[in-house]
């Protein structure tokens, strides 16, 4: 342990934070205008990002801009630190691109499919599955691989009336 004039501390090796308590941390604190922080750095690289603590009780991840915010309602925001959706006792994950935003699901590292948006259109992409919609965990609408939709249950139109079977053929 080096400490220098400055009251600078340099550890040289792991450092193990052991408590005796039912409370085991690292407590950082800050004063005034400074906001608590835990910053990483490399020797040769510099600066890797932060973590930090904000006056509304957010936790924010920074790698040269704040890329990932949960905020004292559980808000999740990705690329922002503004909830674009918001509600009262609504938990909300905020993804906010400059020009597109994704979001992808992956098994095992290998995409699987993705919710995304592009401007003036929102693409929904199953991959190499169907699309399945499910009320009460029983499959009610399908989109098949092929393109095909299946309904269970019957189809309304205009909620006036309900038929148990729509067919459009060609030429009709």
């Amino acid at each position: 342990l080096v400490i220098d004039s400055s009251g600078n501390s340099t550890f040289a090796g792991t450092v193990l934070i052991d408590g005796v308590s039912n409370y085991t941390g690292l407590t950082v604190k800050g004063s005034g205008a400074s906001r608590p922080a835990v910053l990483f750095e490399n020797v040769t690289q510099g600066s890797l990002g932060m973590i930090y603590a904000t006056e509304g009780d957010a936790i924010v991840i920074n790698t040269g801009t704040d890329a990932l915010t949960i905020d004292s309602s559980g808000n999740v925001l990705v690329g922002t630190d503004t909830v674009l959706a918001g509600g009262v006792n609504r938990g909300n994950i905020t993804i906010n691109g400059a020009s597109n935003s994704i979001l992808t699901f992956g098994i095992a590292g290998v995409l699987q499919g993705y919710l995304y948006h592009y401007g003036s259109e929102m693409v929904l992409n199953t991959g190499t599955g169907a699309l399945n919609f499910e009320v009460n965990n029983v499959e009610r609408f399908r989109i098949d691989t092929s393109g095909n939709s299946t309904f269970a249950g019957n189809v309304n139109i205009d909620n006036a009336s309900s038929i148990s079977k729509l067919t459009i053929e060609a030429g009709i």
